[in-house]
């Protein structure tokens, strides 16, 4: 053997082929459904007699057709011994037929084999785990046919989850045979951070129990975790409790609801033999289960009540794939919760039609219509009054008042915003002092220096391009002295040098200087702006009467739509009123925040607010935590480059708000800066979220998310006044956790370097240099799966040991 170092470039004797994801099965696109011995015969009851029953009335019953594919055995299936070969073998007195002859029973009923084992030494019965057995059990369950495996945490060596984990998803894959690989960690050590590499759904709690208080926070736990809840990995609360102890009626419908709605795992747990014809109602409702198997719908996530500890109700609600809402308004409380102590909106889960839409509302347990709302009427949803512990679930369909038909996604209906917008706006470097000139070079600016090419496509006037009267038809007119070409002459200019053309207003009686506002005068305005020409409104909050914004934005948002020309909305109402509930409905994007200054502290403050939002965020309608002060004030370079890349992960729209005709070199490369736009307006990327230092006192914090192709973006933040050293972050705290045969590849996307390659034991430790004050790395993550074939030339800073 010889060691090269790789500090400069060298040959390395294998083919590296594009990201996959290592966890590579293609399966839990869709939460699994099925059912699990344990919750209702735990060891004593397993048997293969009961197995071959429970599998015949998972089909008589009907629940295969409902969906439960899987049939899982849980612990005590296997000998407490091996056979001499170091094999799996079933418990012969409990299954005498073998796990391979019970598997193809199944099979032939329909039904997928599911089999449990712990990543110990034991299991939690003390039968034989799978702890350093790992290829030789994959091995064995293939043979067998196995399609799901429960891999519990019992015995486990007081080793790591992110050692023990990864070594049998690494088994299970090399087996070729797609199975199902559930992890039974308990939630422990934030396993959350990295599961979604390692298995197709995994725990984020204790067990359960056939307690309403165990389900209560097995669930509120769990949606501490929801945001990590995908397709291909899902986050599990445990299996379900229905028809076990002495649950009531209610929160038997309650457990299976929150299930649904939070797309749990649906595990049934009880004795099939045994169940009731009300709970086979409940576990048999196609209505929730369409809404768990929507491939399109979210994990419901809170948007009343979202205190755990002292909220009486609270309300969930997740959008399925024909743009219906789905909601659930539940009791938490152990007492009856009267109709007239629950006030609810649609408008509160972002159900807001226009003039010529009406919202049908079913409910989801009868299948029965409520009603049908306008705007002003389903400002009360009829809620019942709810005994403890009870539910309501309703499905909120909009459609077209005249012709009933239904109408899918967001109420604004203009098609922009797929990606964030980019651009210019005037007010944070002119104020009210933006004069035609100098819109004009920045106009310029925009198109000869490349910026226009990057993305950075809209010119918005903010306030102060208005005279202080309209005309006596009373139209908008523009201020002569600072506009004398008026603004259809100006904004023909910009159009002609391929940009698009931005205005301001308020929801007010005036602008927030004093100016004419547009409340009373919204479709004359909007007809105004679409004659002149209009891409884009910034609509303000100044003067507004204390008329509710729900009143004021939406009058504005009909008014752009009765133009027929499509105008990019941006509600300015400085999160107020828990706009985040309503806004994705009526605006192409939304102020999360007061306004922003040139100073670290606002900057941090405004990422902060804006990160409490972000599960609203997406493809039309983006959270604003307000328009970028980079270039101006005080700010450090370093400031300067964290505050962008902050907007960027968060996929905030980049208003540019410096004069970029005196543009300093270091500020356009921070701007210009490809690598981090192309996150920005990655079509299939999330708003990053926080993975550690993820309260307002930590000095350092680290936000991530994945983009097109699986790449994980990453931003490591200091927050402090203070160079921050000795920073220790392993890649598997950011969801990446490579195989045995796949290597990733580090980049800083501010240098464009690679920092080196690196594999799973060296993933542990990044090496994190010192982080000045308020600055920050930001780094892409790219997973490569290593093939021994043609020669490829890689740049890395890391000795290999070649043979």
């Amino acid at each position: 053997m010889f060691s090269v170092s790789t500090t400069t470039t060298f040959l390395l004797s294998v083919l590296l082929l594009c990201y996959t994801a290592a966890l590579d099965n293609g399966l839990g696109r869709v939460p699994p459904m099925g059912w699990n011995s344990w919750n209702g015969l735990g060891c004593e009851g397993l048997n293969q007699g009961v197995v071959t029953q429970t599998a015949e009335m998972i089909v008589s019953l009907g629940l295969k057709d409902a969906g439960y594919k899987y049939l899982n055995l849980d612990d005590c299936w296997m000998s407490p011994n091996r056979t001499i070969n170091g094999t799996f073998q079933a418990d012969s007195r409990r299954f005498p037929s073998g796990m391979k002859k019970l598997g193809d029973y199944i099979h032939s009923k329909g039904l997928l084999f599911g089999i449990y084992s712990s990543a110990g030494t034991n299991t939690c019965q003390g039968l034989p785990g799978s702890l350093n057995y790992e290829e030789m059990d994959a091995r064995t369950f293939a043979k067998w046919g196995v399609d799901l495996l429960k891999y519990d945490n019992c015995y486990n060596q007081n080793k790591s989850g992110m050692d023990r984990y990864p070594k049998m998803r690494d088994a299970l894959n090399k087996t070729g045979r797609p199975i199902f690989y559930s992890l039974c960690q308990w939630g422990e050590e934030e396993s959350w951070r990295w599961a979604r590499d390692v298995g197709n759904s995994y725990r984020s709690t204790p067990d359960i129990a056939p307690t309403w208080d165990s389900i209560r926070w097995n669930f509120l736990k769990s949606q501490h975790q929801i945001s990590h809840s995908v397709p291909g990995s899902w986050a599990d609360p445990d299996m379900m409790e229905i028809g076990n102890g002495n649950l009531t009626l209610d929160e038997e419908k309650s457990h299976f609801a929150l299930w649904c709605m939070t797309k749990a795992p649906l595990i049934l747990g009880m004795d099939l033999r045994t169940i009731s014809n009300e709970t086979l109602s409940i576990i048999s409702n196609q209505q929730l289960i369409s809404v768990h198997q929507n491939m399109h719908a979210k994990p419901a996530t809170c948007f009343i009540g979202c205190s755990s500890t002292n909220s009486d109700f609270s309300v969930y609600a997740t959008t399925v794939s024909n743009g219906d809402t789905v909601m659930m308004l539940i009791n938490w409380n152990d007492a009856i919760l009267a109709s007239d102590n629950i006030h609810v909106m649609g408008q509160d889960v972002g159900v807001v039609p226009t003039p010529s839409q009406s919202v049908v509302v079913t409910d989801l347990w009868s299948n029965e219509t409520i009603g049908t709302f306008d705007f002003d009427t389903l400002k009360s949803l009829p809620i019942p009054t709810l005994a403890p512990h009870a539910s309501v679930v309703y499905r909120l369909s909009i459609v077209d008042s005249f012709t009933a038909k239904s109408l899918a996604g967001l109420q604004i209906h203009n098609g922009l915003a797929q990606a964030p917008p980019m651009g210019w706006n005037s007010w944070n470097k002119f104020g009210c002092n933006i004069t035609e000139r100098d819109v004009r070079n920045v106009v310029n600016v925009l198109s000869y220096s490349g910026l226009s090419e990057l993305g950075y496509n809209y010119v918005n006037i903010d306030d102060c391009w208005m005279a202080p009267n309209r005309t006596r038809d009373g139209i908008y007119q523009a201020d002569p002295d600072k506009f004398p070409s008026g603004m259809k002459d100006l904004g023909n200019y910009v159009h002609s040098k391929g940009l698009k053309f931005g205005i301001y207003t308020s929801a007010g009686t005036k602008t927030c200087q004093g100016l004419p506002g547009s409340l009373g005068m919204e479709f004359t305005d909007a007809s105004t702006f679409a004659d002149w020409g209009v891409d884009f409104l910034k609509y303000d909050n100044c003067y507004n009467e204390k008329i509710p914004g729900i009143d004021r934005y939406t009058k504005m948002r009909d008014a752009l739509n009765a133009t027929g020309r499509p105008i990019f909305y941006s509600l300015c109402q400085w999160g107020d009123e828990d706009s985040w509930r309503w806004a994705p409905s009526v605006g192409n994007a939304w102020r999360s925040t007061r306004d922003i200054s040139p100073h670290w502290g606002t900057i941090k403050n405004n990422f902060l607010q804006n990160q409490q939002q972000v599960h609203r965020s997406q493809p039309g309608a983006w959270s604003d935590p307000d328009m970028m002060e980079v270039g101006n004030g005080n700010l450090t370079l370093d400031e300067s480059k964290s505050h962008f890349a902050l907007w960027c992960l968060a996929k905030a729209p980049l208003w540019l708000g410096m004069d970029l005709t005196t543009m300093a070199a270091g500020i356009r490369n921070i701007i210009f800066n490809k690598n981090l736009i192309r996150v920005n307006q990655d079509a299939e990327s999330l708003p990053a979220v926080c993975f550690k230092g993820c309260n307002e006192e930590a000095a350092w914090s680290v936000y991530a998310t994945r983009v097109t192709g699986g790449d994980t973006v990453a931003i490591i933040v200091n927050w402090n006044e203070t160079l921050q050293r000795g920073i220790s972050l392993a890649a598997y705290e950011i969801g990446i956790v490579p195989t045995l045969d796949e290597l990733v590849k580090v980049k800083d996307l501010w240098t464009n370097n690679v920092v080196g390659m690196f594999d799973f034991d060296e993933l542990k430790k990044l090496p994190i240099p010192a982080i000045p004050p308020h600055a920050s790395l930001v780094y892409r993550f790219s997973t490569l799966k290593l093939k021994r074939g043609d020669a490829i030339e890689m740049g890395v800073n890391r000795e290999y040991s070649v043979a």
